[in-house]
Parts: structure tokens; sequence; C-alpha cells
């Protein structure tokens, strides 16, 4: 993966820091590959492509990281804007991630659309409790 266009971004392990193992915290989802039960609550999933996507073993160490980061928010010996500094750059590595899979396995159109449609069905619940905080409903 390159970063040409936001070389400053640096790497994951330029956002480790020596209070962190970062490999260590989150060595043991990475190694978990057990067989996926559907949801008690929801069923089967709607977001097949999604799930296969994020459960990559690089989005996971992405996804991983962001949670090991914004857990350090809550620890009062970190500096908040370092944090949110970390965390901005392991959203915006995720993004760059996700530019570069698309250029170079060349999704069709087909692929972005089936992408679009689930990311809707997960932000569907998140969108309808969001209107009922905002509105007062």
């Amino acid at each position: 993966m390159t970063h040409s266009k936001v070389g400053h971004l640096g790497t994951y392990s330029d956002l480790s820091d020596d209070s962190m193992d970062w490999e260590e915290g989150i060595k043991p989802v990475l190694e978990k590959s057990s067989v996926k039960e559907p949801c008690s609550t929801h069923g089967p999933s709607e977001t097949k492509t999604l799930d296969r996507d994020l459960q990559s073993p690089n989005a996971k160490k992405h996804i991983l990281a962001l949670a090991v980061a914004l857990g350090e928010l809550a620890n009062e010996d970190n500096c908040t804007k370092c944090t949110v500094e970390k965390v901005s750059k392991l959203i915006t590595l995720q993004a760059l991630d996700i530019k570069a899979a698309n250029q170079t396995k060349g999704w069709t159109k087909e692929d972005k659309k089936i992408r679009k449609v689930e990311f809707k069905i997960l932000c569907q619940g998140v969108k309808k409790d969001l209107k009922v905080l905002w509105k007062g409903k």
C-alpha cells in the first residue's frame, strides 16, 4: 500500500507508543477463526460482502487498533489531543486501504453497488436511533 498523497500519515507502527503493545492487544482476535453463527437477534447476515471485507486480517488490524486508540481516551494519563489525532490517522489509513483495494482489485460497478446497499442496511438502525435522539421523539 502506498501513501504518496498523504505520506505524512505513516503506518500502524508509527502510531504505537511505548505504553501499549498493539500486537499483543489484538493478537487473540486476529488468531480467532471460528465459523460464524447467525445472530440470535437479527438472523443470518444481510451484509455478507461487508462481513467478509471487515473480517479480513488487514481490516481486523485496522478495527482493533482503532478500538485500542478509542480506549485510550478514557485513560487519564494520555493526552486527549494526541489520542484523537491517532484515531484520525487510523481512520484515514483505513480509507486509503479501501481506496487502494478498489483500484488494485478493480471492483466492478456491481461490487460497489453491493457494498453501498449493505452499508445502507447497516446504517438504518443508527439513523433511526439518531433521529429519535436529536428530534426527541
